[in-house]
């Protein structure tokens, strides 16, 4: 928790988005379990949407459109 907040993790996932773009890749998927203290909000925050489907654990699945 110290560093929640300081941009650490967006960071983190817009240098895997360009990698994997990088990679030919048109897309990149996460998921989230809902609840309390869910990271929904953070993941809208950066852009990626819900497919509408949900993983084996019923997590939400959510997608980063990488082809611009």
């Amino acid at each position: 928790m110290r560093y929640q907040g300081s941009g650490y993790g967006s960071d983190t996932v817009r240098q895997v988005a360009a990698l994997v773009k990088a990679e030919g890749a048109k897309e990149l998927l996460t998921s989230y379990v809902e609840g309390e203290g869910e990271l929904g909000p953070f993941y809208h925050g950066l852009g990626f949407v819900p497919t509408g489907d949900r993983d084996e654990n019923d997590e939400v699945i959510l997608a980063l459109d990488l082809s611009d």
